[in-house]
């Protein structure tokens, strides 16, 4: 019977899954994983010192090659809102080892309540004092910070990879370095995203089972030293709601600070997109045209079945 990790291997082109459990093993096998995340799609791996385990490839530097990024940038942790327990063990793993008992207390206290007032569908991401021993994959090399980050109802994809793994694992958006097109939605996104990573076998593609609207996940700032939070950027979670969770998480009004020029993103225009015309072209013409109602579900792997000529659905062993 051939492994899991033999049958990833032997792969010449990246693979598609609906399974979590197919998935988890990609990463575990060093691998990349592409799944919605909230309301975009994101890039998976699991670091080595994670699974305790030298002889095995580091998934994170294989997302650095994949998504061609600069190596003192770090990538996020990602956890589930619903598991904060492993959104807390990446915080007490990456966190700043000079951080006295209280400020450890408050930083656990405000991530665990953050996390867990997240509204639906809306997915956030904490900056922290990060371990500098820890760089460059999970530590920003010029700040020292490191951050975490969830999302709720439409984070589903993410939790059943943390359920498989029983971990939290490191994350970014799944685009080429530098290429905004991570905020789009549906077929328009998977196109190109299918055009940039379908020929490579480093990655697996964990299809959703709803697309993504495109707006990316808001950001906080957390100083354990002044207790303060910073609101950095107004994601798909408004200024006004993540005040409302500020104040359920227990933050006066002048604990948070609320630049004037404070980041917005918005949903990226998809008609700007460049790359995966053909496969468009195709499923529009093959797919859409022949049917009046055609699901997201049959389109994404469709376009990824093209993108990948000679794919077959991973077997069970």
């Amino acid at each position: 019977m051939v492994s899991k990790e033999q049958r990833f291997k032997n792969s010449e082109r990246a693979i598609c899954t609906g399974n979590a459990e197919v998935a988890a093993d990609f990463m575990k096998s060093g691998g990349v994983v592409i799944a919605s995340f909230g309301e975009i799609y994101g890039m998976f791996a699991l670091p080595t010192f994670l699974r305790g385990n030298k002889d095995r490839v580091d998934g994170v530097q294989k997302m650095y090659e994949v998504k061609g990024r600069d190596t003192t940038k770090p990538f996020f942790s990602v956890g589930s809102p619903k598991h904060v327990e492993y959104i807390l063990n990446a915080v007490n793993k990456l966190r700043d080892p000079s951080l006295n008992k209280e400020e450890e207390r408050w930083l656990s206290e405000k991530i665990e309540s953050l996390f867990t007032h997240l509204p639906e569908n809306g997915s956030l991401g904490a900056l922290l004092p990060g371990d500098p021993l820890l760089r460059p994959a999970l530590i920003h090399s010029e700040q020292d910070t490191t951050g975490v980050m969830a999302a709720s109802t439409l984070g589903i994809q993410i939790e059943e990879l943390v359920l498989q793994l029983k971990t939290f694992f490191a994350g970014t958006s799944a685009n080429k370095s530098g290429d905004p097109r991570a905020n789009g939605s549906g077929a328009n996104r998977i196109a190109p995203l299918i055009a940039d990573f379908g020929e490579n076998p480093n990655v697996c593609f964990f299809v959703p089972q709803s697309e993504p609207s495109g707006i990316s996940s808001s950001a906080v700032k957390l100083n354990p030293h002044n207790k303060l939070m910073e609101l950095v950027r107004k994601g798909n979670i408004s200024s006004e709601l993540l005040m409302k969770i500020a104040e359920q998480a227990g933050f006066s009004e002048g604990e948070v600070i609320q630049p004037e020029n404070m980041k917005e993103v918005s949903k990226f225009d998809t008609k700007t997109y460049v790359g995966g015309e053909e496969a468009m072209a195709y499923i529009f013409d093959e797919l859409i045209s022949s049917t009046t109602q055609t699901s997201y579900q049959q389109i994404a792997p469709a376009l990824i079945g093209l993108a990948c000529k000679d794919w077959n659905p991973p077997q069970q062993d």
